[in-house]
């Protein structure tokens, strides 16, 4: 290619990606540009470097100033609204012209009218409940709109892995299993063999409980990942409506698919249900007790959580999940899904627990081993690690904790010192973190 139609190539992505930016930063299309506004700073970073070598090599080399300078003027207009959209580039959360965030004068109108114009400057599809609180307690912020109430039941998803890992770490430190333990000693070989193949070799008598723990086994995820010739369970259950399987299908179903990586390898991690399907079968076996036993008697009952419980009756007992304007009850999936999902709980609930969880109320984080060691897994920035998800973005603050498909969180975002909790309820779970940490942010 000619360096003449190398330079415009190069320019009209800058044009592109510019446009691109301004339709983000100026919060255009709502949700819909949630995806593009976590992946378009890292794109345009690594755009702003190969412009700026660019620009210094046509000067340099070529003598080139104009079109450089065009470049490189685009670039820096890019590169400030960029880091402004990661908050690397502080704004005032106080002043009457931030019409992005529609906050007023915090000392003139105070914390819970500049929270509540916040919260209404957002879309909330068929309903949602948010419930901040700082870590203190000083400060907490509630509301919801369309069909919850203060006290409705959801269906808190993927957070249930934080319980199902809050037993496991119980279970270390009571003695009664270890995280080195693997798979042979809790199954038998022809239930779990075949469950993690990759190129031919069959990985599952590696497994550890820790990789179970930290998503790093390799197993393929039956839940969005499909077998050759067949649908997801994720994609059949949108179809259908609701689906119940066991465990020994969910085996099967991990036999179908090829693994990703051997297990424990290097800084590599897949998140995948299946980790967890087998730490529940392990918290079962070990204990004599069922799942839901166990999380009545250790999380539940010690936490006083009376509205939280694992979903064993058939019979709805929560807010539908809204699947593009249609009720998702799916009543027997929640029941299979188990210690990977499995849990229905309350906005006050779940923000008791997380903070349980994060404060070292349950078990004794300081004697778990790698406790703040995170991976990247393949949902993008989420990271993992001994049972929680980490949001993690350069210039954005973290978020520790976890999510699910139904748009559910529980979190704790250290920079601002607070704790916030509960769903957007529309299977978003991308659009459900970022109207968190935007929430989040009123508590600066």
């Amino acid at each position: 290619m000619k360096i003449g139609k190398v330079n415009s190539v190069i320019l009209g992505l800058l044009i592109i990606l510019l446009g691109c930016v301004f339709l983000v930063h100026g919060q255009v299309g709502g949700d819909a540009f949630v995806l593009l506004k976590l992946y378009l700073p890292f794109i345009g970073i690594v755009l702003m470097g190969i412009t700026f070598i660019w620009t210094v090599w046509r000067v340099v080399k070529k003598r080139k100033i104009a079109q450089p300078l065009v470049g490189f003027l685009m670039s820096s207009i890019m590169g400030s609204m960029m880091l402004t959209n990661l908050g690397m580039q502080p704004y005032d959360i106080n002043s009457e012209n931030n019409a992005d965030y529609g906050i007023g004068d915090a000392n003139r109108k105070g914390f819970q009218d500049k929270m509540d114009r916040l919260y209404h400057s957002m879309e909330h599809g068929a309903g949602d409940c948010f419930y901040l609180m700082t870590g203190d307690g000083s400060r907490c912020y509630m509301n919801t709109s369309g069909v919850f109430k203060e006290n409705s039941s959801y269906c808190n998803a993927s957070i249930t892995k934080l319980y199902t890992a809050t037993v496991i770490h119980q279970l270390v430190a009571e003695g009664k299993i270890t995280y080195e333990d693997k798979l042979l000693k809790y199954f038998a070989e022809d239930e779990i063999v075949g469950i993690h193949t990759r190129k031919g070799k069959d990985y599952a008598k590696e497994i550890t409980v820790k990789q179970l723990m930290n998503q790093t086994s390799g197993i393929a995820d039956f839940f969005t990942e499909k077998a050759k010739g067949e649908k997801s369970f994720y994609d059949r259950l949108l179809l259908e409506g609701d689906l119940s399987f066991s465990f020994s299908n969910a085996c099967d179903r991990c036999r179908k698919i090829e693994g990703h990586f051997p297990p424990g390898q290097g800084r590599k991690a897949h998140y995948s249900d299946m980790n967890y399907h087998l730490l529940g079968e392990i918290i079962i076996r070990k204990t004599g007790k069922s799942l839901q036993d166990n999380f009545s008697e250790r999380i539940f009952k010690p936490l006083g959580l009376e509205n939280t419980y694992l979903m064993e009756e058939e019979k709805w007992s929560c807010v539908p999940v809204d699947n593009k304007g249609k009720e998702l009850k799916a009543i027997h999936y929640l029941i299979s899904d188990g210690a990977a999902g499995g849990i229905i709980t309350t906005m006050q609930d779940s923000m008791r627990f997380i903070q349980a969880f994060c404060k070292g109320e349950l078990f004794d984080i300081k004697k778990v081993p790698d406790y703040d060691c995170y991976r990247y897994i393949q949902f993008f920035p989420m990271q993992y690690g001994m049972g929680k998800m980490r949001f993690s973005m350069p210039g954005a603050p973290k978020a520790v904790g976890h999510s699910g498909a139904t748009g559910a969180f529980a979190y704790y975002i250290e920079k601002y010192d607070v704790y916030a909790v509960g769903t957007t309820n529309d299977l978003n779970e991308a659009g459900s973190i970022k109207k968190m940490l935007r929430m989040a942010e009123g508590f600066r």
